[in-house]
């Protein structure tokens, strides 16, 4: 494309505005073309600079929300440049103060109001051929005039608003936009983000769909919460969302429906109160069975002593305990079961204290030991099994392992947690355990803090709450809810739902779940709209929570043609683009013609193609590879790896964890230049954009009749501007490029430049 629009500055701050699908940022665009103090100066093509780090905190306390951002950029140019700063302000957001800092002298912005704004982003569009901006094109702006910009130096920018937040019913929702360029991000180099969350009224849940936030409670109304990333390149806009409340138990549900046609989606979000009289803590057993083979030795066996204590030490009054130690053969510290007290914490901290590792991994004998345990149906049994290698005596195969942990747990329905350590793990063995007792895995590289990963589990689940967890709804019809096995709800943490819904309407959320071996019952109102485009982040959550439990299926149970096809069909939906999934598209590719390199480019779209090029052999050889690694190998590294990815994704809060591996799936093109099969995928409005020659083309085309004319419109045209005031929300499709088929309001549409 001749003249993109490059980007200065991608730092964005926002106003969050309930039940308004609102975009908000910051950006300066270049006057390059200037001969700024320089007669001779030649043209230059218009450049993004360097963004050094991007600093954000966020301090709300109620309703009221300071964001500060500071951040330092590079002019790497031999001149000095001149632009213009831009800040969306979205409609009917709250501004209480919004102050600007460039180098650290204070400057003052214009506010432009919506009907001059948008005539300014119009003519931005069409000088510089890029509609990126056309997101913003309702709104009113601020603007800066920055003159001079220095060469070869940095600029800090520092940015406080105030907003004042608005609440529906018990959501409050924060947004704050970080990718402003959605076809050209620019790794910014160093990225944190900093929350902190205070309350009058109990925080009952803060979820982030959009980055995996790190997030701690502190009591009932506070919270703390942090993410961070080096050569970061966002693809998605920063969303929070807290309720708040005094429910022992409490819901939110989110929906996404496209029209009235498809099936909508949903996120629903379950949360005990930290602290409940109602949902009082459920006593449990435990048993923690540690490797103390040879392979331990070392600050390995360190750091696992420590965290031993650490949970021992946190065990609740009225819980029953156990630890198990085993290499060539395993010992128990206590004959049975005994009660938590200062008497069997002394014990056992001095049995730890002696831990040694040496010999052999006798995992059988070391489960067999866990597992002989008579079950009491008021109490959940855990076993936290902790090691770092294959068994290599007693028992060794895989088959007979899983068979004598599927008889001992008949007697007690525990629920074992396994922790890997290393790569030298049988993964495939540990998965299948998991997967038969309703726990969950966890993998430590060799890199991670053993210590922490492990008190932090067990922060988690050392306080359950609700146990043997269904659910049903009435009033509505849902499918496909994952996680496909309920989890028991533990103090602190979430049970975080997704599914689809075929009609809509209000009706009754029925969950059912013990406490203490007694049956308790809640309901809940719940209301599954007719259309609501706002939260596009579910249906890729969902897809991405289906697409792992499918490969689960392959990679512990064998492939079949039908999980292989849906999966294929899930990815290309929904832009899940892993190395796994990647190489099932492209041989299901392989059996179709993909269009020359002469064809018209605004003939009728065809199948997307995902990848097409030189070296086509060389890439399908590689990631093939990684399916079959995935598919095939039971221990080892790559086992590790793909069990860990799959998890990832099987598990899913966040847009960041749906297509792990990335790194993996990049190729050199016919010009020698690095690329990635990710850059042929975009995603908007809930569903995926395939690259397909010079044309971005909506997955949905495909469930259309592409007999029907299109739409043909020329990019940057008057009728195109138009189009954007007929058509109002379609603003969001415009911006993903000048070139671009899509079906928007059941019509189809063709956008094209006569520039490329």
């Amino acid at each position: 494309m001749k003249g993109n629009l490059k980007l200065l500055f991608i730092f964005i701050f926002s106003f969050a505005v309930f039940n308004l699908n609102l975009d908000a940022g910051g950006f300066v665009i270049l006057e390059n073309n200037k001969k700024i103090r320089c007669g001779e100066c030649p043209r230059m093509p218009f450049y993004t600079l360097e963004q050094k780090s991007q600093n954000v905190n966020i301090d709300i306390q109620n309703l009221r929300a300071i964001t500060t951002v500071e951040q330092t950029f590079y002019n790497p140019n031999n001149r000095k440049m001149e632009g213009e700063f831009f800040f969306p302000v979205p409609k009917g957001a709250v501004l209480q103060k919004f102050l600007v800092w460039i180098n650290g002298s204070e400057v003052e912005p214009e506010l432009v109001d919506a009907n001059k704004a948008r005539k300014i982003y119009q003519d931005v569009v069409s000088k510089y051929m890029d509609p990126a901006l056309l997101e913003y094109s309702t709104q009113d702006l601020y603007k800066i005039k920055i003159f001079p910009i220095d060469s070869n130096a940095k600029q800090i920018f520092k940015i406080t608003y105030i907003e004042v937040l608005k609440k529906e019913g018990k959501l409050v929702e924060y947004n704050y936009p970080v990718n402003i360029s959605k076809r050209h991000p620019v790794p910014i180099g160093s990225f944190d983000l900093k929350l902190n969350l205070r309350c009058d009224e109990n925080i009952q849940t803060v979820y982030s769909p959009s980055y995996n936030l790190e997030v701690g409670r502190k009591g009932e109304k506070k919270a703390l919460g942090g993410f961070h990333a080096d050569n970061f390149k966002p693809k998605t806009d920063f969303k929070l969302y807290f309720t708040i409340g005094k429910e022992e138990l409490g819901t939110n549900l989110f929906t996404y429906k496209y029209n009235n046609v498809e099936d909508g989606y949903f996120y629903m979000d379950i949360t005990p109160a930290l602290e409940t009289e109602e949902l009082e803590v459920i006593e449990k057993d435990i048993t923690f069975v540690l490797d103390c083979s040879g392979s331990m030795s070392g600050e390995k066996m360190d750091q696992a002593k420590r965290a031993m204590l650490y949970c021992v030490r946190k065990l609740n009054e009225n819980d029953r305990f156990n630890l198990v130690k085993f290499s060539t053969e395993a010992e128990s510290l206590f004959k049975e079961l005994q009660p938590f007290n200062a008497e069997t914490k002394e014990r056992a901290e001095s049995y730890i204290g002696t831990l040694v590792a040496r010999g052999g991994t006798n995992i059988d004998e070391a489960l067999d030991l866990a597992l002989d345990v008579e079950g009491d149906p008021q109490r959940p049994y855990m076993v936290v099994f902790i090691t770092d290698g294959k068994p290599t005596i007693g028992v060794t195969q895989e088959l007979p392992l899983l068979e004598s942990v599927q008889r001992n747990i008949k007697k007690n329905n525990a629920k074992i947690f396994t922790f890997g350590i290393g790569d030298d793990l049988n993964a495939h063995l540990l998965d299948n355990i998991t997967d038969l007792t309703n726990a969950y895995r966890t993998y430590i590289s060799a890199e991670e803090d053993l210590e922490l990963k492990l008190s932090s589990f067990y922060n988690k689940v050392s306080s359950p709450v609700l146990t043997d967890i269904s659910i049903s709804f009435n009033g509505v019809e849902v499918d496909r809810i994952y996680p496909y096995k309920l989890p028991d709800l533990y103090q602190g943490t979430s049970l975080q739902l997704f599914g689809r819904y075929n009609n809509w309407g209000e009706g009754k959320l029925l969950l059912e779940g013990k406490i203490n071996d007694e049956l308790r019952k809640f309901e809940f109102d719940v209301n599954f709209e007719k259309r609501s485009e706002k939260n596009d982040f579910i249906p890729q959550l969902w897809a991405s929570r289906r697409i792992g439990f499918l490969l689960d299926q392959i990679r512990l149970n064998g492939e079949s043609d039908e999980i292989k096809d849906e999966v294929v069909l899930l990815a290309r939906k929904y832009g899940i683009i892993t190395p796994y999934t990647s190489f099932l598209i492209i041989e299901d590719e392989s059996e179709m013609e993909p269009p020359s390199e002469g064809d018209d480019p605004t003939a009728n779209p065809s199948l997307p193609i995902l990848f097409k090029g030189a070296n086509q052999e060389a890439l399908v050889k590689k990631i093939g590879k990684e399916y079959d690694k995935m598919k095939n190998e039971r221990e080892g590294a790559a086992s590790v790896q793909s069990s860990k990815e799959i998890m990832n994704m099987n598990a899913a809060t966040s847009i960041s964890e749906i297509t792990p591996g990335q790194s993996r799936l990049s190729y050199t093109d016919k010009k020698g230049n690095n690329k990635s099969i990710t850059d042929k995928v975009m995603l908007a409005q809930g569903r995926a954009f395939f690259k397909n020659g010079l044309f971005w083309e909506d997955i949905k085309l495909q469930e259309f009749d592409t007999n029907l004319n299109s739409k043909k419109v020329e990019f940057a045209s008057s009728e195109y501007f138009l189009l954007m005031e007929n058509e109002p929300g379609i603003e969001s499709l415009l911006a993903l490029g000048a070139n671009i088929r899509f079906l928007f309001n059941g019509k189809m549409f063709e956008i094209y430049s006569v520039e490329d």
